[in-house]
């Protein structure tokens, strides 16, 4: 019989009502990557593994957050399960070192203590507090670390403008923790290119893991009333077409509103989110009635707004280097509505989604326009089949479920043979 499977998780996975605490202080919410730390944590206790995880809410550094000290916190995450977050201070230069020493404080009394210690740890990012803290736990207690890598650090900032002193410190910084990555038993990463881009990963344990949807059954009356009433607090109507994340140019925002201008009044246009283009899609929207910009909105008005557009839309424009690297979030929860998603081909897409998208080859305002047009009409029958196997193929290979059973593969396959005589 084997034993019972333990993990260690750090992370940025804090209880829910500190969440809901500090993101008052916070513009720049992190609401795709919450989720999907959330989901992977979630899809490993679905998978019969007992999960204890510390946490750190990733606060902006102050002036840019004023709050100075972020005090430790123990309650319930989303999922109803104990959580914790630690205190650190939040100035620069002092942040990174009370971050590990936090961390690693908690990490150091969790292992101590616990008679049924965790068999493995695993780091979410390649945050260089979390990963420190892990590579010193694991040569401690002598088990086991793996990372899940979201994001490479040398991309994190890309097009986003910081000094000079930031850009030194950053590469100081990348270095560093990209040298500890090496430590760790094994990586799993959001593309398959991501975990080949490091040759001293090769020879490790690895996994891919894009992302995880939402498991999403039939929509019962209480759904539908919650998106009736969405729909009436924004004042729109069901048959739009839909964009929800970042504004910014090399997302497509811009060609998708040019898009929409071409099709003429009768197409709607709706967007939520933040960007560098936030006085761009206000002006649009305020030129143009068939376009509505309605900022940042909850996530759950996202979800609502999803399932009622006609289209929704991941117009990013290929050619950047760092794109093989790198997953849309949003792909996962736009294929999991069951509404048609028109995406263009992205190096870090796996081959296997195509066959569920509306592909936009032309990836151009002309081009978004005749895609979302030939997919109107008398064919939105033919795009709705499309939607519906891309909410099917979701289900039954991306759910937290089969992907933590993944997670689990990877972290516990030499323990697994270990626990049969």
């Amino acid at each position: 019989m084997s034993e019972k499977k333990r993990l260690l998780h750090l992370g940025f996975f804090c209880p829910q009502a500190y969440f809901d605490l500090h993101d008052k202080a916070e513009k720049n919410h992190q609401y795709a990557a919450r989720k999907l730390e959330s989901r992977i944590v979630d899809g490993l206790r679905q998978n019969d593994v007992e999960v204890e995880t510390i946490g750190l809410y990733p606060a902006r550094i102050f002036p840019r957050n004023r709050t100075v000290l972020l005090k430790a916190f123990k309650g319930v995450d989303a999922h109803g399960q104990q959580a914790q977050a630690v205190g650190y201070i939040n100035m620069p230069f002092l942040s990174h070192m009370s971050r590990t020493i936090s961390i690693l404080s908690a990490g150091w009394r969790c292992l101590r203590q616990k008679r049924e210690r965790p068999s493995a740890i695993l780091v979410y990012s390649l945050h260089t507090p979390l990963v420190l803290s892990a590579a010193i736990l694991s040569k401690w207690f002598r088990i086991p670390f793996y990372i899940y890598v979201p994001d490479l650090p040398q991309y994190m900032n890309v097009g986003v403008k910081r000094s000079r002193l930031f850009n030194f410190l950053k590469r100081i910084d990348t270095s560093l923790v990209l040298s500890l990555s090496d430590r760790a038993t094994g990586i799993i990463g959001i593309t398959s290119e991501l975990v080949q881009s490091r040759p001293s990963w090769s020879g490790k344990r690895t996994a891919v893991l894009e992302g995880v949807a939402e498991a999403s059954d039939a929509p019962d009356e209480a759904q539908k009333q919650h998106d009736s009433e969405t729909l009436n607090k924004y004042g729109l109507t069901k048959g739009f077409v839909f964009y929800a994340g970042g504004l910014a140019e090399p997302y497509g925002v811009g060609i998708l509103i040019e898009a929409v201008k071409q099709l003429g009044g009768q197409v709607h246009l709706v967007l939520c989110g933040a960007g560098s283009m936030n006085a761009a899609v206000r002006r649009a929207a305020s030129e143009h009635p068939q376009i509505h910009y309605l900022g940042s909105i909850p996530p759950e008005d996202v979800k609502a707004l999803s399932r009622s557009a006609s289209f929704l839309v991941n117009a990013r424009i290929p050619g950047d280097a760092y794109l093989q690297y790198s997953f849309p979030s949003k792909l996962l929860e736009y294929m999991a509505t069951g509404v048609p998603v028109v995406s263009s081909r992205l190096p870090g897409i796996p081959q296997e989604y195509y066959a569920h998208l509306l592909v936009l080859d032309d990836v151009t305002a002309e081009g978004l326009a005749e895609c979302l047009r030939s997919n109107a009409g008398v064919n939105y029958g033919a795009a709705q089949l499309s939607a519906q196997g891309a909410a099917a193929f979701c289900r039954q290979h991306k759910t937290a479920l089969q992907q933590g059973k993944k997670l689990v593969r990877t972290i516990f396959q030499g323990s697994e043979q270990q626990g049969h005589p």
